[in-house]
C-alpha cells in the first residue's frame, strides 16, 4: 500500500508520469521539456489518477485564511525551476492559482485567456483560474516526501463559485509541484458547481505561463 510520494526512490520525470498517469480522480501533469524553456503536457488532455495521489491536506495542511479574490504569500521548503526561473516563493490566489516568484501582485477574478504577444509580466501556475468565493471550505498548503523527492501541495477545498451565497455547490482540486524534477500536476476530484455555466472549467483558465509570455495552455472557457 505504497503512496504515490514513496515510490520515488528514483526521482526523475518519467518515473512521475508513469505513476500519475494511472488510474478516479482527473489530472493534467506538465513536464520540462529537456534542453528547451518550456513546458509539455505529459497527457492527452485529462487523465485519470488514483485518489492516493491527491491526498486531501484539509485536516493535515496549513490553513491559508483567503477571502474573495485574496492572495497569500508562502515560501517553500525547496526551490523549483520554472521556465528557467528558481525560486522558492509563491502567492496563492483564492481564484484558482499561484503567482510564481511573486509577493505582491494580484490574481483577479475575470480570468483570460493565454496571449505570449502580451507578456503579462507574471508568471502563473493555473490549476482552475475562475472567480471563486470564500463562503465554504478553504486553501491549504503542505509539503510531503523527503528532500530532495518532496512535493509541495496547494488545495482549494470546497470552493464554491462566485456569488457563494448563489452557486452552491463547491469544487475541489489541488496543484502539486514536485521537487528535483519541476514537473507540475493538476487533480481534480470535483469540478462540479452543479451549474452548466461553470462546470468543468467552462468558466476557467488551466495551464502555465512565463513572466516572458510563453506558455502551455490546457484550456480556457472551454
Amino acid at each position: 500500500n505504497q503512496t504515490i510520494f514513496s515510490r520515488y526512490k528514483t526521482i526523475g520525470p518519467a518515473l512521475i508520469i508513469s505513476a500519475l498517469l494511472s488510474v478516479s480522480a482527473l489530472a493534467q501533469v506538465y513536464v520540462p521539456v529537456a534542453g528547451e524553456f518550456g513546458y509539455r503536457t505529459a497527457s492527452s488532455g485529462i487523465a485519470s489518477c488514483k485518489p492516493e495521489m491527491n491526498p486531501d491536506i484539509s485536516a493535515t495542511g496549513d490553513y491559508l485564511a483567503l477571502g474573495d479574490d485574496e492572495e497569500a504569500n508562502v515560501v517553500m521548503p525547496f526551490l523549483f525551476d520554472f521556465y528557467g526561473v528558481r525560486s522558492d516563493k509563491l502567492r496563492i490566489g483564492n481564484n484558482g492559482g499561484i503567482l510564481f516568484d511573486n509577493t505582491t501582485d494580484d490574481l483577479l477574478a475575470a480570468n483570460s485567456n493565454f496571449d505570449a504577444t502580451n507578456p503579462s509580466g507574471i508568471s502563473k501556475i493555473l490549476p482552475f483560474w475562475d472567480d471563486l468565493d470564500s463562503e465554504q471550505g478553504g486553501v491549504y498548503y503542505q509539503t510531503t516526501g523527503s528532500a530532495p523527492n518532496r512535493v509541495f501541495i496547494i488545495e482549494w477545498k470546497d470552493r464554491r463559485h462566485y456569488s457563494g451565497t448563489t452557486y452552491l455547490d463547491p469544487a475541489t482540486f489541488q496543484a502539486q509541484l514536485y521537487e528535483s524534477s519541476n514537473v507540475i500536476a493538476f487533480f481534480y476530484p470535483d469540478m462540479d458547481f452543479s451549474d452548466v455555466n461553470y462546470d468543468d472549467g467552462i468558466s476557467a483558465t488551466v495551464g502555465l505561463i512565463a513572466s516572458t509570455g510563453e506558455f502551455t495552455k490546457t484550456s480556457y472557457n472551454s
